[in-house]
């Protein structure tokens, strides 16, 4: 019998965190699932409490040796995956609550389902919400969906093939591009993910890869030159790059913080 959701994790060197993402998996109550985590070859006591883990159920399977990036990693725990649907997270990210899985189950159709994503703050507030209701056009201008606890039928691998693993931050919008190109999304309006800010994505001197990576991503499907919107914000991430390699994470923080005050966001580097 298919198991119908597999998990995947993609860690290294987050033994600190890694343990509530695994319970908040164990918690999702009214489905089947199973957990599996690519750990790249991390020095921090991660295999130890992966093996802990496996030995009272906790995880179904796990490796631990050196890999190319997250990718690599997603590919490796696709490969692994009994379930009919995959999702994935990060190792600091955890399950909104013990429902997610189940709702997202009931409310599945296609080959790709998302729903909405909390940004936490180092101190855990909740920052920003991502996720809403699809836009081909928002999508194609190069605005993924929120990937931590999509949905992706196994189909979907099947077909359009595996993570490209020339990418390093953007492959998941690369994907998403070879399915969605011809099909769209179910959006569930509900949050699925408590996702901790900072990782490679959110990272100001990694940003305007993202960005590039996007652009790369739409030459790639022959969508055209870039819209101007993708290619301001690809100017302000360099100039924001620029200014944090100068002045440093905490001025660099302050003065961000002052530019999402100015446009009446909550503070982010400063919390």
């Amino acid at each position: 019998m298919t198991i119908p959701v597999s998990v995947v994790i993609a860690t290294r060197n987050c033994a600190s965190s890694l343990q509530r993402c695994i319970d908040s998996i164990s918690a999702q109550s009214g489905v089947q699932v199973e957990t599996i985590v690519i750990d790249g070859a991390s020095a921090d006591g991660t295999a130890r409490l992966l093996a802990e883990n496996k030995s009272r159920g906790a995880i179904a399977d796990y490796v631990s040796e050196p890999d190319s990036g997250v990718y690599a990693a997603f590919n490796k725990g696709v490969r692994r995956a009994g379930g009919e649907w995959i999702t994935f997270l990060g190792c600091d990210d955890v399950f909104h609550d013990r429902f997610v899985l189940r709702d997202l189950l009931s409310s599945a159709s296609g080959r790709v389902v998302y729903g909405r994503v909390n940004l936490i703050s180092a101190s855990g507030e909740v920052v920003d919400t991502v996720g809403g209701p699809w836009s081909r056009e928002s999508f194609l201008q190069g605005a993924s969906l929120p990937h931590p606890g999509c949905l992706h039928h196994r189909s979907l691998f099947e077909t359009r093939g595996f993570f490209d693993e020339s990418y390093r931050i953007a492959g998941d919008y690369e994907l998403l591009l070879r399915e969605l190109l011809h099909s769209e999304p179910r959006f569930v309006d509900r949050l699925l993910v408590d996702m901790r800010l900072g990782g490679l994505s959110r990272n100001p001197q990694t940003v305007p890869i993202v960005l590039e990576e996007v652009i790369r991503a739409r030459e790639a499907h022959r969508l055209g030159p870039p819209p101007a919107k993708l290619n301001r914000a690809l100017l302000l991430s360099r100039t924001a790059a620029a200014v944090h390699a100068l002045v440093g994470r905490r001025l660099f923080g302050v003065l961000a913080d002052a530019g999402r005050a100015l446009r009446g966001k909550p503070r982010v580097w400063t919390r």
